[in-house]
C-alpha cells in the first residue's frame, strides 16, 4: 500500500551533512547505510570506480535507475521514479523506514544531494557527506556489494516540496523567486546537452558549484550570506538546473542556512526547454539588483546616510587583476542624471565581486573588515591571490558624480571578470 509522506519524522538532528570524522565513528553502525552516487554528465553512473573502491559497507545507487524513471523529451533526463519503483530500489540497497543513510559522490556533494533530498522529502533521515569520497581517509573496499535486502515503504512524493511545469509556467508573474542551479554559461547560452539555449524567464542564477569550496560545503553563514544577496532568502523559492540533479545541492544549501525549504521543479530545463511553447531568457547571469543594492547599503554605507542614497544606486568602479573597487558615488552622469544602465551595471560587478569571495571563501561581512574609508571612494580590495584565475573584458567608460556634487576624475570600470581561467 502506498502511503502519504509523514514528513515530521524525526531525524534526531541527523545531517542534511556529516564530516568525514563523524562518518568514520559511526561507519559500523547497525541502522546506518552508506550510499555511492558517483555520477558524472559525461560517463554517467560511476559503478566501475565503484568496484575499484568505495568507502566500506557503502553500497552503489545508479542515478539513472534506481533513483529516476526513464528519460523523455516529456518528463526530462532525471524524472523521479514511481513511489513503488524507488521503495523497490531503496529495499535492494538494504534501507529500511528508518535506516540512517550517508550519501557521497566525487562532485562535492552535487550528485549525492539527489538523495539526499529523496530520502529527506520522505521524512526519511539522510545526510551527504562533506567533501565526499576525495575527502575519506577511512577504511575501502573494492567490488560490487551485495546488502541484504530490507522493507521501505512505497511513499508518494510530497506535493509541497515539488512545482510541476504546468504550475510553474502559470507562476511567472514574479510571485515565485526562481533558482537556476546550473553554471552561468549555460544558464545564459545553454550546452549540447540542454534542448536549447536559455533559461525560465526571471530565474535567477544560483550554480550549484557556489555552495562549495574546495569540495566541501561552505559554512551556514557564508551560505545564509550567498543566498540573501540574491534575494532568495524567503518564502516562495523555485530551485531547477539542468535535469533536476545539482538543484538538490541548492536545496540542501539552504536548509544549512536555516532557510525555508523551497520546492523543487525536477523536469528542470531538461523538460522546459524541450517545450517549444514555453517561453526562454538568453540574459547573461544577474543577482537581484534590489537585493544586492539593500546588501551593499548595509555593508558600506553608514545608517545616518542610508537615506540619502535611497533613490540611487552605486556606480560601478573598477575591478582590475583580481582586485575589486567599489566606488561609494551615486549611479549618475555629469549631466545629474541617473543612468539607465547603472542598476544593471552594478549588479554585473556585484556578481564578479562575489565570484572572487567564493573562492577566497569569504563573504561580505569579511569585506567590511577590509574596508578603507575615503573622502569620495570605498575601497574594497579583494584578494590577490586570486588575480591569475580570471579572465576579464573591457568595461564600458563611466564617469560618476559623488555625494557631494564633485565630479571623480573619470571613475572607469576597467575590465569585469567574465569567467575562472582553466
Amino acid at each position: 500500500m502506498i502511503v502519504r509522506s509523514e514528513r515530521a519524522v524525526s531525524t534526531e538532528e541527523f545531517g542534511p551533512i556529516v564530516s568525514v570524522e563523524w562518518l568514520t565513528a559511526h561507519l559500523d553502525d547497525p541502522d546506518l547505510v552508506v550510499v555511492d552516487v558517483r555520477w558524472s554528465l559525461d560517463a554517467g553512473p560511476k559503478r566501475a570506480d565503484f568496484e575499484r573502491g568505495h568507502i566500506a559497507s557503502a553500497v552503489f545507487a545508479d542515478l539513472d535507475v534506481d533513483l529516476s524513471s526513464p528519460a523523455s523529451t516529456d518528463a526530462g533526463r532525471h524524472p523521479l521514479p514511481a513511489a513503488a519503483s524507488f521503495a523497490d530500489a531503496m529495499g535492494r540497497l538494504g534501507i529500511s523506514d528508518t535506516t540512517k543513510v550517508v550519501a557521497y559522490d566525487d562532485a562535492g556533494g552535487l550528485v549525492a544531494s539527489r538523495l539526499w533530498w529523496m530520502l529527506d522529502a520522505l521524512g526519511r533521515p539522510a545526510a551527504v557527506l562533506d567533501g565526499g569520497f576525495p575527502a575519506w581517509d577511512g577504511p575501502t573496499a573494492d567490488g560490487p556489494a551485495s546488502p541484504a535486502p530490507a522493507v521501505f515503504s512505497p511513499v508518494e512524493w510530497p506535493a509541497d516540496c515539488i512545482i510541476t511545469k504546468q504550475a510553474l509556467a502559470e507562476s511567472l508573474d514574479g510571485a515565485l523567486t526562481i533558482l537556476d542551479a546550473r553554471a552561468p554559461d549555460r544558464f545564459a547560452k545553454g550546452s549540447a546537452v540542454d534542448p536549447r539555449p536559455g533559461h525560465v524567464p526571471g530565474a535567477r542564477n544560483a550554480p550549484a558549484g557556489a555552495n562549495v569550496a574546495d569540495g566541501r560545503f561552505r559554512s551556514e553563514a557564508e551560505l545564509a550570506e550567498h543566498y540573501g544577496a540574491l534575494g532568495a532568502d524567503g518564502d516562495n523559492v523555485v530551485v531547477y538546473c539542468g535535469s533536476g540533479v545539482t538543484a538538490c545541492a541548492d536545496l540542501l544549501a539552504r536548509r544549512m542556512a536555516g532557510l525555508p525549504d523551497a520546492r523543487l521543479y525536477v523536469g528542470s530545463w531538461s523538460q522546459w526547454g524541450a517545450d517549444e511553447t514555453l517561453p526562454a531568457e538568453t540574459t547573461p547571469p544577474t543577482p537581484h539588483s534590489r537585493a544586492i543594492y539593500a546588501r551593499v547599503m548595509e555593508h558600506i554605507v553608514p545608517e545616518s546616510q542610508r537615506p540619502l542614497f535611497d533613490a540611487w544606486h552605486f556606480a560601478p568602479a573598477v575591478v582590475h587583476d583580481g582586485i575589486a573597487f567599489l566606488s561609494g558615488v551615486t549611479g549618475m552622469g555629469p549631466d545629474g542624471r541617473c543612468a539607465a544602465d547603472a542598476e544593471e551595471q552594478f549588479t554585473q560587478l556585484f556578481e564578479s565581486i562575489t565570484l572572487v569571495l567564493s573562492e577566497a571563501r569569504l563573504t561580505w561581512s569579511d569585506v567590511i573588515e577590509m574596508t578603507s574609508w575615503h573622502t569620495d571612494m570605498t575601497e574594497l580590495s579583494i584578494f590577490q591571490q586570486v588575480r591569475d584565475r580570471y579572465v576579464v573584458e573591457p568595461w564600458p567608460a563611466w564617469t560618476a558624480v559623488g555625494t557631494t556634487g564633485l565630479a571623480l576624475p573619470d571613475a572607469r570600470a576597467e575590465v569585469r571578470i567574465v569567467a575562472r581561467r582553466p
